[in-house]
């Protein structure tokens, strides 16, 4: 038996409408303290995770950020990962119930969050302690995963409320 979102009762039209505003006021919150803490630069990212460069100071400056510690990476890597990894769960049920998007396009949308999880931060393990291509790596999947996350809210809360919009004619 297959369950759309327009098949839904009205009661739970909104439980997902209202969950899904606010998990995106969430993520959207990660998203400006990621802006905060990188100003959107590369450098920024770089310098978060490695610590500020040392090259053009003596030996008495103190840099502005000291490399992350593997205690650090692993608190990170922990948090990020088990919640994006709930978060794109939820939001996959609730986007696999939609009727816009079918195919091989919402397959690649529901699966491919999953692999981002891991290359964005997997490879700020690499960036810190392999080598600074990492650094693109982290850029791009960072990208499509939330590509990803507000492609799949704004189809699942356009078709919920354009069956509310639709059922009230």
């Amino acid at each position: 038996m297959k369950v759309h979102l327009t098949d839904l009762s009205k009661d739970i039209r909104i439980i997902l409408l209202s969950y899904l505003i606010v998990m995106t006021i969430g993520v959207s919150i990660g998203l400006i303290y990621l802006a905060n803490t990188s100003e959107w630069k590369a450098s920024g990212i770089q310098e978060h995770y490695q610590g500020s460069s040392t090259d053009s100071m003596d030996e008495f400056d103190i840099p502005d950020k000291f490399p992350k510690t593997i205690n650090a990476l692993l608190l990170t890597t922990h948090n990020h990962v088990i919640t994006f990894s709930i978060i794109f769960l939820l939001l996959g049920l609730i986007f696999s119930m939609n009727t816009l998007i079918t195919g091989k396009v919402k397959l690649f949308l529901l699966i491919e969050p999953f692999a981002s999880i891991i290359l964005t931060f997997g490879g700020i393990w690499g960036l810190r302690f392999a080598h600074d291509y990492f650094l693109y790596v982290i850029i791009l999947s960072a990208i499509l995963m939330y590509f990803c996350f507000y492609f799949m809210v704004a189809v699942c809360i356009y078709q919920l409320i354009n069956h509310e919009i639709s059922s009230d004619k």
